[in-house]
């Protein structure tokens, strides 16, 4: 059996298997890394690509509490504006206001809590004279709760 010069000469197609083998792998790191970037897969409950509000994800906010004359003052400082009604007050209080939400008359009312707005928790709903207050956060369907802000009052 005689072999041609052509099929003796077999460099062409070991080129071409070479440059296969190297697009096909170019081709899979593009598309795990376009997956990494792009958080294709994510099992998140809120996506930001179709537009709905992420309720589910905590405010960023900064509370200000301190002493004031009648009881403890909470301040939005600053960050994202706060849905009171998602918002519950806790630690050393009266039984029948320990996680009383913000949207309650005697604190911010029905309206979103924006940075500057204030209330005042009445020194009768403290326990004691000193305590602990915390500020805590649930996602709107229960399943996240967040401390936002904790306090050490001291009304002595």
């Amino acid at each position: 059996m005689q072999f041609d010069a052509l099929s003796a000469d077999d460099r062409a197609v070991a080129s071409m298997l070479g440059v296969t083998l190297l697009l096909g792998t170019a081709v899979v790191g593009a598309a795990v890394v376009g997956a990494f970037v792009l958080d294709v897969g994510s099992t998140s409950a809120s996506s930001s690509v179709s537009g709905e509000t992420q309720a589910s994800q905590a405010p960023q906010v900064q509370w200000e509490l301190q002493n004031g004359s009648d009881g403890v003052t909470l301040q939005h400082v600053a960050g994202d504006t706060v849905q009171p009604g998602q918002v519950r007050v806790v630690g050393d209080l009266e039984s029948d206001y320990v996680g009383t939400r913000l949207d309650d008359s005697s604190l911010f009312g029905e309206e979103s809590v924006r940075a500057g707005d204030e209330a005042t928790i009445d020194e009768s709903r403290l326990s004691g004279d000193t305590g602990t207050v915390a500020l805590i956060w649930t996602s709107s369907d229960g399943s996240d709760a967040v401390v936002l802000s904790e306090y050490e009052y001291d009304l002595r």
